[in-house]
């Protein structure tokens, strides 16, 4: 074998090389797929932010939930800042820390004696059964609120607290009133959020449920017709000027319509106790023929004075039922 074979070797390697890093720079992820998983890593510490204050020892699981969203952010940051696996070999907790921060200039990542107590405490609680203290999960709990704080935008350029879960939401109709409806949150306008949180929630249902009426007229989730055409023209007919007639034949139909709502949320997997403070906190809404929305504020609701936590409450149930929504259809 001689020089020139060699060479031709190491000329092989060297363009197996270049082909490899030109297909990590082609797969790099786009600024919505980056804000679409910083707004998974939000939601899993939100559940975090949930679990935490569950009595202790109940708290303890808020440890792994806590791990499992600084690990996702740092697996994020290192795909993103096109970190290599040394020797070709999986990459341990721990060490992400210092592989992205040899690609970090100015701004290093912080925390990482802090994170590395939590990764401690995490093994021992999951492999050793040893449950935190009360105090040390608290603890941990400020260490992971600092690190996404001070962290976020060193790596990707946003605000931990401007990482909107709406990115989550993949039906564009549904997620823009679902911007809209956070835009009110922001501003205090708490009965406008709610208007536009129940837009959204009737969207992405409707949305859900004509995505898989393509091919037929109805759904297994239908649970019979729509009634609308009845309210508008057939009660009016068959009762004529009789108001007993008609009240009963209204109060009839709005039954069905309930049982059949009742029916569709539970067939879609949705939490029925959730949707039931939903529906207790949000307008009612009606699409007229042009496709516009209109809601309305009936009792007990118009006597309501919302809050922040209502409307939280209604903006957190609208993420889950899209994410579990977005797991199944019945139309591939």
């Amino acid at each position: 074998m001689g020089s020139g074979f060699l060479y031709f070797v190491v000329f092989e390697e060297t363009i197996i090389e270049i082909e490899l890093k030109r297909k990590r720079r082609k797969m790099a992820l786009t600024h919505e797929q980056i804000l679409r998983r910083l707004a998974f890593i939000k939601y899993l510490f939100g559940l975090a932010n949930d679990q935490v204050v569950s009595p202790h020892p109940l708290n303890a699981v808020s440890i792994l939930t806590m791990h499992d969203s600084v690990e996702l952010f740092l697996e994020l940051a290192a795909r993103h800042l096109d970190v290599e696996k040394p020797n070709k070999q999986e990459i341990f907790f721990i060490q992400y820390f210092e592989l992205i921060n040899k690609k970090m200039t100015e701004v290093k990542l912080s925390r990482q004696i802090d994170i590395g107590r939590l990764n401690k405490q995490r093994v021992g609680l999951k492999h050793d059964g040893i449950i935190p203290s009360e105090s040390d999960i608290k603890e941990d709990h400020e260490i992971v609120i600092s690190f996404f704080r001070e962290n976020c935008k060193e790596v990707f350029g946003v605000e931990f607290n401007d990482v909107s879960m709406t990115h989550l939401v993949m039906d564009e109709e549904s997620r823009e009133s679902l911007v809209i409806g956070k835009g009110f949150i922001t501003k205090g306008m708490y009965e406008d959020a709610q208007s536009s949180i129940a837009v959204s929630f009737r969207q992405l249902i409707d949305n859900y449920m004509n995505l898989n009426r393509k091919n037929f007229h109805q759904t297994p989730l239908d649970f019979g017709p729509s009634f609308n055409f009845v309210k508008l023209h057939e009660i009016p007919r068959l009762a004529k000027d009789d108001m007993q007639v008609r009240n009963f034949l209204t109060d009839l139909v709005d039954a069905v319509e309930s049982l059949q709502n009742a029916m569709k949320i539970n067939g879609l997997g949705l939490d029925f106790n959730k949707y039931l403070k939903f529906k207790f906190l949000t307008p009612h809404v009606n699409k007229t023929a042009d496709g516009k929305f209109h809601t309305i504020f009936g009792d007990p609701r118009k006597e309501h004075e919302f809050t922040k936590d209502d409307c939280d409450f209604c903006f957190d149930f609208i993420i889950e039922s899209a994410l579990k929504l977005q797991t199944f259809k019945f139309l591939n």
